[in-house]
């Protein structure tokens, strides 16, 4: 289960963790673009450059967020997949407001994934012992921009 998920508008991307296995990339990515599709956002592209930052942050195995430019999602926990997390980020529509949009640490990661001006997507992820698994999803460029949601955040059609 996922025990800690975390948003901010400054991100790293990710390569594929090897002991995940080789289908992290292909369903980070799978699971982000039927979510987007949803709420009418075109589908991301995969960044290597944005997944080798977001692994590289991941391995660290420190549960913050890491400080650039990019946006960023962040989950730990353990008995789940890289399409159950974003499902799990994307849950947080229960609680948006679209009727008075505007970014809340309680549907951050949800805003993100289908900010409409994210064009790039990288992720990565790491055993990090009892913690469980740390993912780290990277985006660019960022979502979550003060006075930016109601263009960039729709209702799911």
């Amino acid at each position: 289960m996922i025990s800690r998920i975390a948003t901010a508008s400054v991100c790293l991307g990710a390569l594929i963790f090897p002991s995940l296995g080789a289908d992290l990339a292909s369903d980070m990515l799978a699971a982000h673009n039927a979510l987007r599709a949803k709420n009418g956002a075109a589908p991301l592209s995969w960044s290597p450059g944005l997944a080798q930052a977001a692994q590289a942050w991941a391995s660290a195995c420190v549960f913050q967020h890491s400080n650039t430019s990019y946006g960023e999602n962040l989950a730990e926990g353990t008995g789940y997949s890289a399409t159950q997390v974003v499902n799990d980020w994307y849950g947080e529509i229960s609680q948006y407001d679209f009727n008075n949009p505007g970014y809340s640490d309680a549907t951050g990661h949800f805003t993100q994934v289908v900010w409409k001006g994210t064009k790039m997507l990288g992720c990565g992820a790491a055993d990090c012992g009892s913690d469980g698994t740390l993912y780290v999803c990277n985006y660019e460029p960022a979502g979550n921009l003060q006075g930016a949601f109601q263009d960039n955040v729709a209702p799911a059609q």
